[in-house]
C-alpha cells in the first residue's frame, strides 16, 4: 500500500535511499533532536502542572494527582471539581489544540514552500468561522448537525474555493494568494451577518465574539470528546505524511521524478491539516500565529528541514505556546480571565512580526 499522492513505483536511486534513512545521517544531529523534544516535553508537563495547581483554590500536585486518577471523592471537594472538571480538561484541549496548530503549520509550509503559510492564510479558519457566525445568528440556515461537523465542512469548502480560484494546487504562491483573498472575504461575510443580526437574537452573538477572540474558558469533558476522534486520526496521517513533506522540499520536478504527484500530495496535505484544526476552531475559535511561528521555531531549535523531526517537535512547541497563553490568560490579572487567543496576539505576535522581516530581508 503506498502513500497519498505517490506511485506504486519504488526508485532505488541514492536519492530516494537518502530520502528514506533521512536527510542528516550524523549521529549528533539525532542528538540534538532528543535533547530539543525532551526539554520542550519537560516545560510543556512544567507547564500543565503549574496551571492545574493554581488558581483559586490552590492545589498540591498530590492533590491533582488524585483529582485525576481517583474513582472516588479527595478529601478535598472543591479541589476536586476544579482540577478534575474544569482545570484538567481546559489543559488537554490547549495540549491537544497546539499541537495540532504546530503540526498543521509545518504541513502546510513545507507543502506550499510558503515560509508563511498557516491554516488561517488559506481560509480554512474563516470558513468555519463564518459557518459559527451563521449557525449562531440565523441557525434555520444551517445544517442541523454538530457545531464541529459544520465547521469542518465550512473550511473544506473555503479550501476548495481556495484551489477553485488559484486552479490548481500546483503553484504555491497562487494557492497562498488565493487563500489571502478567499480569507478576506469570509470575514467580511461573517461581519455582514453579525451586523445584520435582528435584535431578538442579539444574545447570540456573545458566543460569536468568544469565538471570534478564541477563548478556552467554556471547555469543559464534552469539549474533549468531541475533537478527540479527530485528534486521534488527524496526528497519526500527519506523521505518516513527513516523507510526503521531505520530498515535496525538493522541488515539483524532482518530487515526480522521484514518484510523487505534486498536486494530489498537496490536496492530500491540505486536508489532513483541515481535519487538524477545523475541530478546535469549533471548540475555542481561531487562534493566531501558533502555527506560523511553531514551525520556525523547531527548524531554529533543530538546525534542520526534516519534518520527521519538525513535526513533533513543533507540535509540541504549539501547544507550549497555547498553554502558555490559556494560563497567563487565566492567572495574570485574576480573578478577570483574558482569552487566550488575545496573548497568542500579544506574546507570539511580536516574534512572528520580526520573523517576516527577515523573511522579507531573505527574499530581497
Amino acid at each position: 500500500m503506498t502513500a497519498p499522492g505517490t506511485t506504486s513505483h519504488r526508485d532505488e536511486s541514492p536519492a530516494v535511499r537518502l530520502e528514506d534513512d533521512g536527510p542528516d545521517l550524523e549521529p549528533s544531529s539525532w542528538t540534538r533532536t532528543a535533547v530539543v523534544t525532551g526539554g520542550a516535553a519537560l516545560l510543556l508537563l512544567a507547564l500543565a502542572a503549574y496551571n492545574l495547581t493554581q488558581g483559586e483554590p490552590d492545589a498540591s500536585l498530590s492533590e491533582v494527582w488524585r483529582s485525576v486518577w481517583s474513582t472516588g471523592p479527595t478529601d478535598g471537594v472543591i479541589i476536586e471539581i476544579l482540577v478534575r472538571e474544569v482545570r484538567f480538561p481546559r489543559v488537554l484541549i490547549a495540549v491537544m489544540a497546539g499541537l495540532s496548530l504546530g503540526m498543521a503549520g509545518v504541513t502546510l509550509q513545507d507543502s506550499l514552500r510558503n515560509p508563511l503559510a498557516d491554516p488561517y492564510l488559506l481560509g480554512v479558519a474563516q470558513g468555519a468561522g463564518f459557518i459559527v457566525a451563521l449557525n449562531a445568528v440565523y441557525p434555520e440556515l444551517t445544517p442541523p448537525l454538530p457545531l464541529t461537523i459544520l465547521c469542518l465542512l465550512g473550511g473544506s469548502l473555503a479550501a476548495a474555493l481556495v484551489l477553485v480560484v488559484s486552479r490548481q494546487a500546483q503553484n504555491p504562491v497562487r494557492v497562498v494568494l488565493s487563500g489571502a483573498m478567499v480569507s478576506l472575504l469570509l470575514g467580511v461575510l461573517s461581519t455582514v451577518v453579525v451586523l445584520l443580526a435582528p435584535q431578538a437574537r442579539a444574545s447570540a452573538l456573545f458566543s460569536y465574539f468568544r469565538f471570534v477572540i478564541g477563548s478556552l474558558a467554556a471547555i469543559n469533558w464534552d469539549s474533549v470528546g468531541t475533537v478527540l476522534p479527530w485528534f486521534l486520526v488527524g496526528v497519526p496521517l500527519t506523521l505518516a505524511s513527513a516523507r510526503i513533506l521531505n520530498l515535496l522540499q525538493l522541488g515539483d520536478e524532482a518530487a515526480a521524478g522521484l514518484g510523487l504527484n505534486p498536486s494530489r500530495a498537496r490536496l492530500w496535505l491540505i486536508s489532513i491539516s483541515m481535519v487538524l484544526v477545523t475541530p478546535f476552531v469549533a471548540v475555542i475559535g481561531p487562534i493566531g500565529f501558533v502555527a506560523l511561528f511553531a514551525p520556525h521555531m523547531s527548524r531554529s531549535l533543530l538546525a534542520t528541514n526534516d519534518a520527521r523531526r519538525l513535526l513533533p517537535v513543533s507540535g509540541i512547541i504549539g501547544a507550549t505556546l497555547l498553554l502558555g497563553a490559556d494560563t497567563a490568560g487565566r492567572l495574570l490579572f485574576f480573578p478577570v480571565e483574558t482569552p487566550a487567543g488575545l496573548f497568542t496576539w500579544i506574546i507570539v505576535g511580536p516574534f512572528a512580526l520580526v520573523l517576516v522581516g527577515r523573511l522579507g530581508k531573505r527574499a530581497t
